[in-house]
């Protein structure tokens, strides 16, 4: 069996990560893609089937409860929404390494058993049973 690590070494790292989570700025699940559409007028330009259509348009989309959400966001607005998704990715990578840090830290702690407890055999005799007293006579 591997010896456990430090638990000195495993507090720093715990600490180090609640620094790093104090730090966290503003954030935004999900992800930023880009759309492109066509108005279907038969005399526009994105009619040609060799063209992408009008656009770009960003679109921000995450999940709620299992059903996919969606937002338009300016194009003014990608790099700050981009910044706040890699955020959030950023928590969630910070969360996981805090828990297992934490995990290991516990364990660590835990005092590991030297001497197991011996129980006594149990006797060969029945168990003693109660008996009402006969009255007297």
């Amino acid at each position: 069996m591997p010896d456990s690590p430090d638990p000195s070494a495993l507090s720093a790292r715990r600490d180090e990560l609640r620094r790093q989570l104090a730090a966290i700025g503003d954030l935004r699940p999900g992800s930023l893609v880009q759309n492109y559409r066509r108005c279907g007028r038969p005399d526009c330009f994105c009619a040609d089937k060799q063209h992408r259509g009008h656009g770009p348009y960003w679109l921000l989309t995450w999940a709620v409860a299992g059903k996919t959400r969606s937002r338009s966001i300016p194009a003014v607005q990608v790099a700050a929404t981009q910044a706040q998704i890699a955020e959030c990715q950023r928590l969630r990578r910070l969360v996981a390494d805090l828990i297992a840090v934490s995990d290991d830290l516990c364990q660590a702690r835990l005092k590991p058993s030297t001497s197991a407890v011996k129980k006594k055999p149990a006797s060969k005799s029945s168990p003693r049973r109660w008996k009402p007293k006969s009255p007297a006579s």
